[in-house]
């Protein structure tokens, strides 16, 4: 039987909190731009940035943590451009909700 690798182990498991962060957080940017459009909650609108922003920086340090692994596999591939579009689509909504509100 195989000796476990631990840095192979180590960075499956942050691509997988990472994917989940990913769907938690678009999860987030939906229900910003649900409550802006809307207004279910005016007292949400105020918030939903500050939300945006503290999760942009949790993502973006498990980006930097699993890029610290150099990997050129598919996984980084998919890991860098969903970062890419999650943070642009953070951005374009942070500025949506301040114009809006």
């Amino acid at each position: 039987m195989k000796r476990f690798d631990l840095k192979h182990t180590a960075f499956h498991i942050l691509v997988a909190l990472y994917f989940i962060w990913a769907f938690v957080f678009a999860v987030l940017l939906a229900l910003a731009i649900s409550n802006t459009l809307n207004e279910y909650n005016p007292a949400l609108t105020g918030l939903f940035p500050m939300w945006i922003l503290m999760n942009l920086v949790m993502g973006s340090a498990l980006f930097i943590v699993i890029r610290l692994f150099g990997t050129r596999e598919v996984i980084g591939k998919a890991v860098r451009y969903s970062f890419i579009a999650l943070s642009a689509a953070a951005i374009c909504i942070m500025i949506f909700v301040g114009v809006k509100a």
